[in-house]
Formats: structure tokens, C-alpha cells, sequence
């Protein structure tokens, strides 16, 4: 793959730029091996002799050269999964290792009424990289089994080569909050989708085959997303942003659902000739030229297709609707086309809604003390058009960094109240060693508030509680640090105060990734520290959500 790479440099930008990228490649690797001072010099001389368009194209080359040489390693990693019957961490070998340790079916069956997990997708403001680049790749990597010595393939391969050298990679602006929106949703449209609706029929299968007895009975895996919302972490985020980048997600949720309703349409031409029956009034002709009267369902989904974005059809009337074909074409002994896209759909909707992915509010403790909150203020009020605009179920959470104490809450409590904002869950996050060892008597002390409980007794007594750490160069947190406090009384208490609690861990590595003091989430998904499945909750950051292998990253 690399070599074809390396011919098309030859082709493209002649040969001795191809003699000047080799000459880098080969003192890098001496460097790597030997750490060879002398090749350490001689590849300060050559780099400090490029010309800039030298540079520049020497960096495009390596640039490339390590995202193909991670297309291939992703490439293997799939085929060795694929080789094995239930690789670690599947589906089937979690449910292998529950039968195996003699999970009984009852307990299993609290866990998943109890489960949730939800990744939280992150921007990174350095991420310069485009959807076109990450387009061509995807081209690349979604094909068919890599053969060089199949001529169609190394033509295929050779084209797309051709153009990402001549693509520039990176953008000629700085990105904006809603570029970040827009890239997050690149990733949805072009894996989340699918790899969700996968998900779930491998989880129900894996479910139905260790445990016969039990059926899930509610989608657990659901996501959010901290761009557009997090003002700690890119202070160019306004309230006029986070309205702004809701509406691009239900934009592209719905246009999805059209396009889907449109398949179903071509699918679904199950026919009843008594459907039919010519009424006074009843229109002579079908919506469509290829429905005809006797096709109820091709009827009906086209109707839905039509009416989605409207006001007067809500996510829970959509899958209702979808629900009742469903049934339907059961009744109708066509079950395999009941449990097909149909299905699919009913599972997305569920997971999805009309919104995509609920979209957390986030701000720093310093604003909520600067000038009376007024920014804190209009953040709260944003939160408020948006639930009424689109769903509580849209934006419910809002986020208190470098929460130091129960003030803090009752606060950003006050400012809710102000801003006429009843739904919302208000969590805060603390971040340094002092703030997370005092935590506990920081719980302790709100939810003996009388004027706080009643706002979590609003909220199903349910109480979010992250802990984590923001950047390293103003905290002596590191994530080592984070994991070796000792698990203490958050629970406990939790259970004193008939509070239910969400307990879930932030953080990043310890690198500084950008100049600014806010601060972004980690990579991964962490779980809760409670081991009471009554506290369980699995929610974290993603800044990337791998696209090649997002199969295996949900762990089917």
C-alpha cells in the first residue's frame, strides 16, 4: 500500500522530492532504532535545506504514508477478529463468560433494566483535518479485500491516492464551533447509524441465544455530545451556537428517517387487494405513480416520509407508527420483513429520537461568579428555548467545572430559576486533588438542602456527580493521580439521602493540547465506581469515534 504510495509521489512531484522523503524515512528510522546521533544531524541538515513547498509536500507524504499505514493495521485487526468465533470483549464472549460464571437470568435481566452507557462525542479546536480527506479514506477502507495484484483494485487504490495528494488536508480557516458540529456529524451519518442499529440486533441475538428466557426491553446505548455546548472548552461557543448546532443534528436525523422511509417504500410492497375500496371523496389515483391502492404500507410510510419536521409528528408518535407496520406485517406472515429495516428504523428512532444526541451545556465556576452569572444566565436560557424548540430530551444537562463547593450548585440552581428553567440536571465536576477529596462532604451538604432537594426530587432524586481532572498545566491531577483516590463515600451517602447516584470519571492524557485554560474530555468511556447496579452508569468522552472499526468499538 505504501509503495503505491510512493509511486505516486514519484509520479506527481518527480523523483528527487521522492529521494528527499526517503532519505527522511531512513534517518527516522535509524533515529528510532539506534537513537544514531549522526542521523540525528544529517536530518537536521536536510530538513533545515527544504525549500517551503518542500516542506510542505514532505509532511503531506507522511501525513499520508501514517493514515494509510493505520488503514492497514485497522485492516488486519478486523480479519483477525473476523477469524475467531468470539474474539475479547464481543458480544457472544461476554455472554459466553456470564453463562459461564452462572449469571442467573433474573439478575441479568435488573442489569439491563438498569443499564446505561452513553458515550459523549468531544471537539478538539486542533483538529484541522476535513471530511473530504476523511471521505477519500473512507472510500479506501470500505472496499473490497485488498488485492494489489488484482488490476482493478491497484487502479481503484491509484485514483484515490492521486487525489488525496492533491487534496490539501488541512483547512485555510480556523475552525468554528460548528465546524467541530459539522465533523461530529460526518461520523454519525457515515458509521454511528448503522453500527447502532447492528448493535442491537447482535446484542438481541447474543441475548436470545445464552438467555432465551429474557428480552431487552429498552435501548440502553444512546449518545451525547459536548460540541456546540462546551463553553469551557472553546470559549467561541455562544448560546446562538448551541441552538445553531441542535438544529443541524435534527436537520440530519430527519433527513436520515426520509431517506430511510424512502426505502421502505421500494421494500415494503406487501399487497392486500382488499385495502382498496373506492369511497365518495376517496382520491382516484395513489400519492405515488409506483404505489398502487392495494399497497397500505407503501401508502402509509410515504404519508410518514412526508409529514416528518412537521409539528404535528413527535419521535414517540413516528416510532408508534413504525411500531404498528411492524405488527402488521407480523400479522400479515411476513415476518422476515418485520424484523429487516423496519426494525432497524424502530431502533434508531429509539435511540436517536428527533434529536441525534442530547446535547450537554458546560461552563467553567469562574463565569458562574462573573458579573452576577450573566453569561451563566443567557447559557441557562439558551437551554430553555432549545427544550422548547426541540425536546427536554434534547439538553437536559449542565455541566459546573472546577466545582469547589455546595455554593457552587446552589448557585447555578438560583440562575436556573431565574432563567424559568425546571428540567435540567446540574452536575457538577471536580477536577483538582483538594476539590475531589472534598467531594464527599460537598454531596453531603446539598442534599440536605432543602431548597436542593426539592429541585433532585423534581428530577427522580437522580444525581449526576463527575470526577475527573481538566488540563495539566494548571492542576496537579493526572488521570494515574485520579485512579488511585481511594472509592470513599459518594454511594454511601447517596443511599443515606435516598438520592439515586450517577457516578462517572473526565479526563484527558496528560498532554497539553492546546494554550487555552478550558479543558475537553477523555478518550474513553469510563464506568462508574459503584459497584451497586442501582449507581451504574457508563458515561465519557469519545473525541474520535474510530470509523473503520466501530463495530468492535461498541463491542459487537
Amino acid at each position: 500500500m505504501t509503495t503505491r504510495l510512493g509511486a505516486m509521489i514519484r509520479e506527481q512531484a518527480g523523483e528527487r522530492l521522492f529521494e528527499r522523503i526517503e532519505q527522511v524515512r531512513l534517518l527516522s528510522k535509524a533515529i528510532r532504532q539506534k537513537q544514531d546521533r549522526a542521523a540525528i544531524r544529517a536530518k537536521r541538515r536536510l530538513l533545515s535545506r527544504l525549500s517551503l513547498p518542500e516542506a510542505h509536500q514532505v509532511a503531506h507524504a507522511f501525513s499520508l504514508f501514517f493514515q494509510l499505514v493505520n488503514l492497514c493495521e485497522e485492516r488486519e485487526r478486523i480479519r483477525h477478529l473476523r477469524a475467531r468465533a468470539a474474539p475479547p470483549q464481543s458480544l457472544a464472549w461476554l455472554f459466553s463468560n456470564l453463562r459461564a460464571a452462572r449469571v442467573a437470568p433474573e439478575a441479568l435481566a435488573r442489569c439491563l433494566a438498569a443499564l446505561e452507557v452513553e458515550p459523549v462525542l468531544t471537539a478538539h479546536p486542533t483538529e484541522a483535518r476535513r471530511r473530504t480527506a476523511l471521505s477519500h479514506l473512507m472510500r479506501l477502507a470500505r472496499g473490497p479485500d485488498w488485492d494489489l495484484e488484482n488490476p482493478d483494485f491497484r487502479a481503484r487504490l491509484d485514483e484515490i491516492l492521486e487525489v488525496l495528494w492533491q487534496t490539501l488536508e488541512v483547512r485555510e480557516r480556523p475552525v468554528t464551533p460548528l465546524d467541530e458540529v459539522d465533523n461530529v456529524l460526518f461520523f454519525f451519518e457515515r458509521t454511528i447509524f448503522e453500527t447502532v442499529a447492528n448493535f442491537y440486533r447482535t446484542f438481541d441475538a447474543e441475548l436470545a441465544a445464552a438467555y432465551p428466557g429474557i428480552e431487552r426491553t429498552r435501548e440502553f446505548l444512546t449518545f451525547a455530545s459536548w460540541i456546540g455546548g462546551d463553553r469551557d472548552g472553546n470559549p467561541l461557543v455562544t448560546p446562538e451556537v448551541s441552538l445553531a448546532a441542535m438544529q443541524r443534528q435534527r436537520a440530519l436525523i430527519l433527513d436520515y428517517y426520509r431517506r430511510q422511509c424512502g426505502l421502505l417504500v421500494e421494500e415494503l410492497s406487501h399487497a392486500h387487494p382488499l385495502e382498496w375500496e373506492p369511497r365518495p371523496g376517496r382520491l382516484e389515483s395513489p400519492p405515488a405513480d409506483s404505489v398502487q391502492f392495494s399497497e397500505g404500507l407503501r401508502r402509509r410510510l410515504h404519508e410518514l416520509g412526508r409529514r416528518l419536521g412537521t409539528p404535528g409528528l413527535s419521535a414517540e408518535e413516528f416510532v408508534a407508527q413504525l411500531e404498528s407496520m411492524r405488527e402488521e406485517l407480523g400479522r400479515r406472515r411476513a415476518p422476515r420483513a418485520a424484523a429487516g429495516r423496519l426494525t432497524r428504523l424502530v431502533t434508531q428512532d429509539r435511540v436517536f429520537g428527533f434529536h441525534l444526541a442530547e446535547l450537554d451545556f458546560r461552563d467553567h465556576h469562574d463565569r458562574l461568579h462573573a458579573h452576577g452569572g450573566a453569561a451563566v444566565l443567557a447559557e441557562l436560557r439558551a437551554l430553555r428555548r432549545l427544550q422548547r424548540r426541540h425536546s427536554p430530551a434534547a439538553a437536559h444537562r449542565f455541566i459546573l467545572s472546577m466545582t469547589r463547593d455546595a455554593d457552587d450548585l446552589r448557585r447555578l440552581l438560583s440562575l436556573a430559576r431565574r432563567a424559568r428553567l425546571t428540567e435540567v440536571d446540574l452536575v457538577p465536576l471536580f477536577e483538582t486533588i483538594d476539590d475531589l477529596e472534598r467531594c464527599d462532604a460537598v454531596m453531603a451538604e446539598l442534599w440536605q438542602d432543602r431548597r436542593y432537594r426539592a429541585h433532585l426530587a423534581r428530577r427522580g432524586d437522580v444525581q449526576e456527580v463527575m470526577l475527573g481532572y481538566s488540563d495539566s498545566t494548571r492542576t496537579a491531577a493526572t488521570w494515574r493521580q485520579l485512579v488511585s483516590l481511594p472509592p470513599a463515600a459518594p454511594g454511601r451517602l447517596a443511599d443515606e439521602c435516598g438520592v439515586r447516584l450517577r457516578l462517572s470519571r473526565q479526563g484527558r492524557d496528560h498532554r497539553p493540547q492546546r494554550r487555552s485554560r478550558p479543558s475537553h474530555p477523555a478518550r474513553a468511556t469510563f464506568a462508574a465506581r459503584r459497584p451497586d447496579p442501582h449507581h451504574r452508569a457508563g458515561r465519557g468522552g469519545l473525541s474520535q469515534f474510530r470509523s473503520f472499526l466501530a463495530q468492535r468499538n461498541l463491542g459487537s
